[in-house]
């Protein structure tokens, strides 16, 4: 999948994102998400729709390049 949008340039939101120098940032407009048939949820609709939905288990998993990132402090180094 690629996104276009307007790239995200603010510094402060750069170094809180910690991305790797091989990654960029856009920003996803509602409109965007509309022109592709998608809505964005708010935090009590998300959480209606999976209380609706995901009655059992609800499993994320997400995959990146780098796991050791700034955004993450020292997440990835603690002992679980």
């Amino acid at each position: 999948m690629i996104v276009s949008g307007p790239t995200v340039t603010d510094p402060d939101t750069l170094r809180e994102l910690g991305l790797p120098d091989h990654e960029s940032a856009v920003e996803v407009t509602s409109q965007l998400l509309a022109g592709a048939g998608l809505t964005l949820l708010g935090i009590n609709e998300l959480a209606e729709f999976v209380d609706q939905h995901h009655t059992r288990d609800l499993f994320r998993l997400e995959t990146l390049d780098y796991y050791d990132v700034t955004s993450d402090g020292d997440d990835y180094r603690r002992a679980a």
